[in-house]
């Protein structure tokens, strides 16, 4: 589906449909072709040497269902369920990592349940012994950029 619309220097910009891979439809609007060779309304539109500016729009229902949940997550209390999310996240990790937690060895639920309730111990005892060792818990990796920018 192609129809037109105006971009802020008022050319017409045909507004392209596409269909993205979270089966969500998605408005690309791309700056016109007969646009992109004018240099001078070419700079004051987009900065790109070879190609125009393509935007992407959500629908009106699933932007304002995201805008919603940033909101949520931006508030007090979504920092505080985050807080407790990034916890559980660690402690997967190290079941996942160091237990096998992401398999199981047995069939059936009350046998999966019980590897997993033993996997849970172990993680509980290895922190234990890691306490009682005096091992330090290990610190959120800092990526080298990250790195770079501190230095």
């Amino acid at each position: 589906m192609v129809n037109h619309q105006l971009c802020g220097r008022n050319m017409l910009t045909p507004k392209i449909i596409y269909k993205l891979e979270s089966d969500l439809k998605a408005e690309i609007v791309r700056l016109a072709p007969y646009v992109r060779n004018v240099q001078k309304i070419r700079s004051q539109c987009t900065k790109a040497k070879v190609q125009g500016r393509s935007l992407g729009f959500l629908p009106q229902v699933e932007y304002e269902a995201l805008k919603r949940a940033r909101e949520a997550h931006a508030s007090v209390e979504g920092q505080e369920r985050y807080k407790r999310r990034a916890g559980i996240e660690g402690t997967i990790s190290q079941g996942v990592r160091g237990f096998g937690l992401r398999r199981s060895r047995y069939r059936g639920l009350a046998k999966t349940h019980l590897q997993n309730l033993a996997i849970a111990a172990a993680i509980n005892i290895d922190r234990l012994f890691n306490w009682f060792c005096c091992v330090p818990r290990a610190k959120t990796r800092i990526s080298r950029f990250t790195a770079l920018a501190d230095s």
